[in-house]
């Protein structure tokens, strides 16, 4: 039994439950997930030319990450528009799946970045039910493509991550590659489990 890989699943599928059914209420926490995931996806590809070991390269990302996504926190407008760009992310991956787009090709790329700018922009004159929406629609893939990951691949793609076998910025294409072939259930359990979150928002938020 592989006791840290089943820490990190767990954490992961703990905040994607707390995205989905909890993201506007707990909107501290939302915002620091997100400026947390958006600034280490962009500071860990541009530290690669740094000649140190890679287990201190990941926890300076971290780090820095971290303490950036606190400064964001702090000044709210630039976390919303963070936190927007969650849902526009969702439809752009939702819209290359369906029309048989590469989530890396370039124009698979340039279709989900306009769609996360826009919704980004967005967010900022809408924050409340953009924020709802796009913490339940990113919870909502996160849950489900959770799920699909643990029930159909070997935990050997996560021990091999966690033991830094594999470098970070190649593991999503390997996890989209396991899962491709369940992507259509990955896309219904978000939609299901992402209009569930959304309803149980705006209803708690009614009160």
């Amino acid at each position: 039994m592989n006791i840290p890989y089943i820490i990190f699943l767990a954490v992961e599928a703990a905040l994607a439950i707390i995205l989905c059914f909890f993201g506007y209420k707990a909107r501290k926490v939302t915002t620091g997930i997100y400026s947390f995931m958006f600034l280490f996806f962009i500071l860990y590809p541009l530290s690669a030319p740094i000649k140190v070991d890679e287990i201190y390269k990941l926890i300076g990302c971290a780090c820095l990450s971290l303490i950036l996504a606190a400064i964001v926190c702090a000044i709210y407008n630039i976390a919303m528009f963070m936190a927007g760009g969650g849902i526009g992310l969702v439809a752009g991956i939702f819209f290359c799946h369906y029309f048989k787009l590469g989530f890396t090709s370039t124009v698979g790329l340039i279709i989900i970045i306009a769609l996360t700018l826009a919704a980004s922009s967005l967010s900022m004159a809408y924050k409340k039910p953009l924020l709802v929406l796009s913490s339940a629609a990113l919870g909502a893939f996160l849950i489900s493509a959770l799920a699909i990951y643990t029930y159909t691949v070997s935990p050997e793609l996560g021990k091999d991550l966690l033991a830094l076998n594999i470098r970070l910025e190649t593991a999503p294409e390997l996890i989209g590659t396991a899962i491709r072939p369940m992507f259509d259930y990955v896309l219904i359990g978000t939609g299901v489990l992402g209009i569930a979150g959304a309803l149980t928002q705006f209803g708690m938020n009614k009160r």
